[in-house]
């Protein structure tokens, strides 16, 4: 190893060693000895001052950060009845802010925030959509948890539209928008919908699939 690699390597660790003792330092250690016992507070920086601590190492941060949410959520997982959890929310949103491009941590931290709290997950979701524009996984997600967990299939149909216009997308994406907004009985948009797959997709058998279903839909509002 060259002699003037070791100084920045030096540095790095203990840069990340202090970073690891900010993170772990006795913080969400509490043990429930009772139903009404609160958590301990969460010691944790802003993410604008653990940006200047990392010193331009903010993805290992955020991998840190997010360890710490998944260690913290899987250790009290089995009393997720009576656990507040009141910490989790923070510790994805630090580690989500650390690393804004990080994709899969962010789907991730939708996932299992939404099991705690549900509209915590959808604006973590939406933060994942605005960092990440071009990707079709958020809205998609985000119009999943409207329709699954909170049966707002108004919402729903509107965000699965949303991915439906983003480059990578499934041909389901469309299709269930257009059904639920054939649901709320607007047929206009879910016409819209379906026409815009129907005239982008070079495969035959979608084409046609989507084609009738275009037609049905024509066919209800011609009979209103």
């Amino acid at each position: 190893m060259k002699k003037s690699l070791i100084p920045i390597l030096l540095i790095a660790a203990m840069i990340l060693c202090g970073v690891g003792v900010i993170v772990s330092r006795g913080f969400l250690s509490s043990q429930l000895k009772g139903t009404g016992e609160k958590e301990q507070d969460l010691y944790l920086p802003d993410p604008v001052y653990l940006k200047f601590i990392a010193a331009g190492h903010d993805g290992l941060v955020s991998d840190l950060v997010l360890a710490k949410a998944m260690t913290y959520y899987g250790s009290h997982y089995r009393e997720r009845g009576k656990f507040t959890f009141k910490h989790l929310k923070k510790l994805f949103f630090t580690a989500i802010e650390m690393d804004p491009l990080n994709i899969d941590a962010c789907l991730l931290a939708g996932n299992i925030l939404s099991e705690i709290d549900i509209h915590g997950a959808i604006e973590i979701l939406k933060l994942g959509m605005r960092n990440n524009p071009e990707s079709w996984k958020f809205p998609e997600m985000i119009g999943f948890k409207y329709w699954y967990k909170l049966k707002d299939s108004k919402k729903a149909a509107r965000y699965y539209e949303i991915a439906s216009h983003l480059p990578g997308h499934p041909p389901y994406i469309p299709s269930i928008s257009g059904k639920l907004y054939e649901e709320n009985g607007r047929y206009n948009e879910a016409i819209r919908v379906l026409y815009n797959f129907y005239s982008t997709t070079q495969d035959k058998r979608l084409k046609e699939s989507f084609k009738q279903s275009i037609l049905e839909l024509q066919e209800r509002i011609n009979h209103r």
